[in-house]
């Protein structure tokens, strides 16, 4: 695995009540979704696979998961998006790590 001096400590679990709770927490720039998606993006930078497994979501009233996934070539503009959400709450020591990732990505 490539570092890019990001720790995280958040699982790629997430349980809400609703869909409509994690639509808004998507609206709301959550951080822990962001940190989730991030993080499976960055462990699996270098491999073969198409898809990647992000995020696994409970959704309690439906007593259901549901898994996201993301193509390998929309890594970089997933971690765009992302970055963003970072710089919202102010995590700059990930965003240090997501813009090397996305660099990484382009070849630069």
């Amino acid at each position: 695995m490539v570092n890019f001096g990001i720790n995280f400590n958040m699982a790629k679990y997430i349980a809400v009540e609703s869909v409509e709770q994690f639509e808004q927490m998507i609206k709301d720039k959550n951080l822990s979704i962001s940190k989730g998606i991030t993080q499976g993006i960055l462990e699996n930078l270098v491999g073969k696979r198409k898809n990647i497994h992000v995020l696994e979501v409970y959704i309690k009233n439906e007593d259901t998961t549901v898994d996201i996934t993301c193509h390998r070539e929309d890594f970089v503009n997933t971690l765009e998006e992302n970055l963003q959400t970072h710089i919202y709450h102010e995590d700059y020591e990930a965003c240090s790590g997501i813009q090397k990732a996305i660099k990484y990505l382009k070849g630069e």
